[in-house]
């Protein structure tokens, strides 16, 4: 296992993209995505990230999301906590994947668990055709 204490953006963190970056890959808000690549891949300069978004129906009562079922096989839903620094409900949309250089990254969010990373690995795998 890599040393993660060594590489700028690790897999698995939430970072916000400057302005700059958000509009080349056609994200209309600051918004956190998630680094999906391998820390293998580190040295290279970029890193695939998957968006995150909070913009779908919810619960007024309880702020979750209200229709689950509407939720595509490759999105994952995120409950905000301290770990990844979210503030609501989102999804992380692993069928919208972007390369982003390393100078593109503004702050970090937070990381997220084993549990989001499992189901995260699984929504990659169908995405990109490797299930």
């Amino acid at each position: 296992m890599e040393d993660r204490s060594k590489v700028k953006r690790p897999r698995n963190t939430l970072w916000s993209l400057k302005r700059k970056a958000r509009k080349r890959v056609g994200i209309a808000k600051d918004r956190p995505c998630l680094v999906v690549q391998s820390n293998l891949f580190s040295p290279y300069g970029t890193r695939a990230v998957c968006t995150i978004t909070s913009c779908f129906e919810k619960d007024p009562k309880t702020g979750m999301i209200k229709n689950i079922k509407d939720v595509r096989d490759t999105q994952v839903p995120i409950a905000p906590d301290k770990q990844n620094g979210l503030s609501e409900p989102s999804l992380i949309c692993c069928d919208q994947i972007h390369t982003v250089s390393d100078g593109d990254f503004g702050k970090q969010w937070g990381e997220v668990d084993i549990k989001i990373v499992e189901k995260v690995d699984a929504a990659l795998k169908l995405s990109l055709g490797l299930k």
